[in-house]
């Protein structure tokens, strides 16, 4: 069962191409993170550990079966978090699939702090990251999540990473997009994940760009298929 947290500022409605791709393949979950829903534009935002904690202690009361943990661009940070706790507390995890992000900060990565808002919203439109008719109120939720889920993702992947025997026993997919910036250097840079797991793989989807779970999501499906342990039987 694929448990998929959003990317940076984004909701688990980024999921529904993937979702329907996958269709009866899998039953899929997605995180709904406070502070994300422009319903709900007062709701506190958390840190990674606290909201991980949550998702754990949620995943693991009602035992939904194996989980595969997947995580888009900021979001990688709380699903590897996630994917870790699940592990220590006994949960089956068939694996965490981490896209759009690599851990270690690239030499042209200026921190979340140095971003205007103004070249956060530049951004997510010239990369396919809002709707076209996106308002006021969309927008400034979208922006004040995004600078809070960069923030804290940077935080997390600049602490001191878990000891060798503590990383994360199920394998690790990183999948980049061919034409994603933000990952550039990636086949000689995926194996900064071995911080976090013991086995790395590494998939490169062809002419691919950041949000490629909205774009390319029969691709990822793709991807996802064989670490799968079957269609539904319910």
């Amino acid at each position: 069962m694929p448990t998929r947290i959003p990317y940076g500022g984004g909701s688990a409605a980024a999921y529904r191409p993937l979702a329907a791709e996958l269709g009866e393949r899998a039953r899929v979950l997605g995180a709904e993170l406070p502070g994300h829903d422009p319903a709900r534009p007062l709701d506190a935002l958390l840190p990674i550990e606290e909201t991980a904690a949550r998702l754990a202690a949620e995943l693991t009361a009602t035992g939904p079966g194996p989980v595969l943990v997947l995580g888009h661009s900021a979001g990688a940070a709380l699903a590897t978090e996630l994917a870790l706790r699940l592990e220590r507390a006994g949960a089956p995890v068939l694996g965490l699939v981490v896209g759009a992000k690599l851990p270690v900060r690239g030499p042209d990565e200026p921190p979340p702090a140095e971003v205007s808002d103004a070249e956060y919203v530049a951004d997510l439109r010239a990369d396919g990251g809002l709707p076209a008719d996106a308002d006021d109120t969309l927008l400034t939720t979208v922006v004040r999540a995004l600078r809070h889920d960069a923030g804290q993702a940077r935080r997390w992947f600049d602490a001191e990473p878990p000891a060798a025997e503590a990383r994360l026993r199920a394998p690790l997919l990183c999948v980049v997009g061919e034409d994603d910036p933000g990952t550039a250097g990636h086949a000689g840079r995926h194996h900064e994940w071995a911080r976090y797991a013991e086995r790395v793989e590494l998939a490169v989807l062809p002419g691919a760009g950041h949000y490629f779970v909205k774009y390319q999501a029969a691709a990822v499906a793709g991807l996802l298929t064989g670490r799968l342990p079957g269609p539904l039987t319910n």
